[in-house]
């Protein structure tokens, strides 16, 4: 059997040639866990990507919130027919813009679930960093934990090794990117440095023409823990074409719809430049990725004009208003 050139190609390098293909699908997965962010910039520097995208660790204040919810209701026993249980209760700081703080209660009840105390044994605290120009300085942040006297002897040890515990989920979730920012990181740079279109959840449409800057991302996502992107080729066919116009109709649409809910908020109250540089923004990517799948798709993306008009048009308006009070 004779074999084609294009099969020589694809048995020879692995995949289609490039001036045979839309461009890829893209099928995402950002999975949950704590992932080394300093690790992925070098990653993305490395391989000449945009870092910027790369999300911040959690602040301090959240961080410290997210440590003590993991250890809430932790309990254990004190005799064959009584448990204790700890609980987190946030009370009044002396100092509330240096210090957050949280009271530690211990809570004993028997096996018909009767309360037999409930007390305060100690409280766990975070050090604020100091602010600077109105922003909190994090480097300065401080955990600690610190125990009532009043606690007995075998219960001091278990409780000990709770507050090392938590001090290490607070560590933890500083120095480190959980899942969620993960996933927000692919979908941001997808969408933005490769004009990406969602087809479903965690699965984007990507043109040919960002093949080079996907496959450096792709690289780089995989290189943490769980995560990757796996591509597969979209054949140019007709129906093919089909397919991804009308994903990109529907994401204009939902697109435009939110971007005309917040333009008329922001005609309705006294909009900064700031609000006002983000919305325009906002509508210059959805016009520019809309003029490259007119040229990629060789067809007019024309189901959404008519909300095109309207925003550009309540965008103009806001341009005046802001000519006219200058």
């Amino acid at each position: 059997m004779t074999v084609s050139p294009i099969k020589q190609y694809l048995d020879s390098t692995g995949t289609l040639p490039e001036d045979a293909l839309l461009g890829y699908i893209a099928f995402t997965l950002g999975a949950d866990g704590e992932h080394d962010r300093d690790k992925l910039v070098s990653e993305f520097e490395h391989r000449d990507l945009p870092a910027h995208y790369v999300p911040p660790v959690s602040r301090a204040s959240d961080a410290f919130k997210k440590a003590i919810r993991n250890a809430q209701e932790h309990s254990y026993p004190t005799s064959a027919t009584t448990t204790v249980r700890i609980l987190f209760r946030e009370v009044s700081s002396p100092n509330p813009e240096e210090v957050s703080l949280r009271a530690i209660m211990r809570e004993e009840r028997n096996d018909a679930k009767s309360r037999l105390a409930y007390d305060k044994v100690g409280e766990v605290k975070l050090y604020r960093g100091p602010k600077r120009n109105g922003v909190r300085d994090d480097s300065g942040a401080r955990f600690a934990w610190g125990l009532a006297g009043n606690v007995v002897d075998r219960e001091r040890t278990v409780l000990t090794e709770l507050g090392a515990i938590v001090k290490a989920d607070y560590e933890r979730y500083r120095s480190s990117l959980e899942g969620t920012r993960v996933r927000a990181l692919i979908l941001d740079f997808l969408r933005s440095e490769t004009q990406s279109v969602p087809m479903k959840a965690s699965v984007h449409f990507v043109p040919v023409a960002h093949a080079a800057t996907l496959r450096r991302f792709t690289e780089a996502i995989a290189t943490l823990e769980g995560c990757r992107i796996d591509l597969v080729p979209l054949v140019d066919l007709v129906d093919q074409r089909e397919h991804v116009l009308e994903a990109l109709q529907q994401d204009n649409e939902a697109q435009l719809a939110d971007l005309l809910a917040d333009l008329r908020k922001a005609q309705s109250s006294n909009t900064t430049p700031k609000t006002y540089a983000a919305l325009r923004k906002r509508y210059d990517a959805i016009m520019s990725r809309s003029n490259h799948y007119a040229d990629l798709l060789d067809t007019s993306i024309e189901r959404t004009n008519g909300v095109t008009d309207v925003a550009k048009a309540m965008l103009t308006k806001l341009t005046n208003e802001f000519i006219a009070n200058a």
